[in-house]
């Protein structure tokens, strides 16, 4: 198993948002205190921790108030707004946990580390396996993409001679 170091960035609280890896979403930013974690954020290697907060009618919401995992972002664009809102694109990278917060104000910054990646293929393989054997013990049988019960009629073939 891999253990991924921590890493320290700025985190953005996401409001009615989440933000997957792989995945290209841009959203506007209007809270003063996500502004700054994004001007710090563009001012370095442009990568953010987005995560999304538990409860979107809460305007400031404090560490308690959001969920531990979120996504590592990179911010692709920003364009700045007439009435003082960002609007950003950013694209996910990984998904990370918050390990502990660094700090909460003038904007959020927190370590974070990344999660584990567990390959859906390799893990629906071994559920295939597991399957077929629990249908063969069974007396189960798979045939042009059916399932089959085999019965036997008799318990002694000599009975079907007599």
């Amino acid at each position: 198993m891999t253990i991924f170091q921590t890493e320290e960035m700025p985190l953005l609280a996401l409001r009615g948002l989440v933000v997957f890896p792989e995945m290209m979403l841009h959203f506007d930013v209007g809270r003063n205190k996500s502004i700054r974690a994004l001007d710090e954020a563009m001012s370095g290697d442009q990568r953010i921790f987005l995560v999304a907060q538990k409860d979107v009618s809460v305007d400031d919401p404090t560490e308690t108030q959001l969920y531990k995992v979120g996504v590592v972002a990179r911010v692709r664009q920003v364009l700045r707004l007439p009435n003082d809102t960002l609007r950003i694109m950013v694209e996910g990278e990984y998904r990370s946990k918050i390990v502990q917060y660094t700090q909460t104000e003038p904007y959020f910054r927190a370590q974070v580390r990344r999660c584990a990646v567990q390959h859906i293929t390799d893990n629906l393989q071994e559920t295939a396996k597991n399957f077929a054997q629990f249908l063969k013990e069974r007396n189960f049988e798979m045939s042009q993409g059916h399932l089959w019960l085999k019965i036997p009629l008799c318990s002694d073939e000599t009975a079907l001679e007599k």
